[in-house]
């Protein structure tokens, strides 16, 4: 997720508003220290335009 967000010049507190979640929440899963729910994969396929099987570690490369 921290790559996505890096890759796209994006500050934590810029994706957070992106992703309409609290910063903290976003910190907690760029950290892997909570997951991701079906809802907040969505998001992240559709604000950073990758397939939810990138999201989930299926398919390696994507942009």
């Amino acid at each position: 997720m921290k790559y996505l967000r890096k890759i796209r010049g994006l500050t934590r507190k810029e994706a957070a508003v992106k992703l309409d979640m609290k910063e903290e929440r976003l910190q907690d899963l760029e950290t892997g220290r909570k997951g991701l729910t079906l809802g907040e994969a969505i998001k992240y396929a559709d604000i950073y335009n990758v397939s939810l099987e990138y999201i989930a570690g299926r398919k390696k490369v994507e942009y």
